[in-house]
């Protein structure tokens, strides 16, 4: 058995459904265009991190951030206070983007919540697993007040020589991509990287204020991106509570 309404309403359902999804559709497409310009502006105000045509100064990526480590689940605590505390997961760590649909929490003690507390403009890298996940990284915002990482997530917090928004870029490119690739340790269909292995990556250091100008347009497109995707959630909230008051 399934509900009737008439004519002219099931078609008023129609456009409402047909409108949301338009709007879905509209968004996604935007987003994918405005992510695409970030990788095209990097490489015309940096050129190929592949070649470093602009010859730029190279140093370690050790040398220029701190990198950490974070939390293991089920390590023996031996009697120490924990509170529950959100952390992220390689689930959370999308590429360039963060999924914080489902926040997990983990018991952590006062010296986990200030070693592993990220803070607003740490990158957020994954160690491996699918090849896909190899060195997968996005940027920390601050979108939870207090939040930890996981031991298969590395927190990179750039020095003073470098700006965050470059670094992320920079992550992404194929020069980093290849590097990761290289120096993996693999199974079958399985690769990861360790701490050290990421601090040894070679990173093109440009001068700041191309840097910053860089990081002010991508900071644009990134305030785009969010105006999308929240228009996209509202218009698929729309189109879940009309179908849940039609269909029960």
């Amino acid at each position: 058995m399934i509900p009737l309404p008439p004519l002219d309403e099931q078609r008023r359902i129609v456009g409402l459904l047909d409108r949301a999804a338009e709007i879905r559709r509209r968004a996604d497409a935007a987003r994918a265009k405005a992510r695409a310009i970030i990788p095209a502006l990097f490489l015309d105000l940096f050129g190929d991190p592949a070649t470093n045509p602009k010859g730029w100064a190279v140093q370690a990526l050790s040398d220029l951030a701190d990198i950490g480590s974070g939390l293991t689940k089920g390590r023996k605590l031996n009697g120490t206070p924990t509170e529950p505390t959100p952390y992220l997961r390689v689930a959370n760590v999308q590429a360039d983007r963060l999924d914080l649909s489902e926040i997990k929490m983990i018991d952590a003690t006062d010296d986990d919540r200030v070693r592993c507390r990220l803070l607003p403009g740490d990158l957020l890298m994954t160690e491996g697993g699918d090849l896909d996940k190899l060195g997968r990284c996005a940027m920390w915002q601050g979108e939870v007040d207090l939040c930890l990482h996981q031991n298969h997530i590395f927190r990179v917090r750039m020095g003073s020589a470098i700006v965050p928004d470059y670094a992320r870029a920079f992550m992404q490119s194929e020069a980093a991509r290849g590097y990761f690739l290289r120096v993996a340790k693999r199974t079958t269909g399985i690769a990861s990287i360790n701490k050290t292995q990421l601090g040894r990556l070679p990173v093109w250091v440009p001068p700041l204020p191309l840097q910053t100008a860089f990081a002010e347009q991508a900071s644009r497109l990134d305030s785009l991106t969010r105006a999308l995707d929240a228009a996209a959630a509202k218009a698929d909230s729309m189109a879940a509570a009309l179908s849940a008051e039609v269909f029960g």
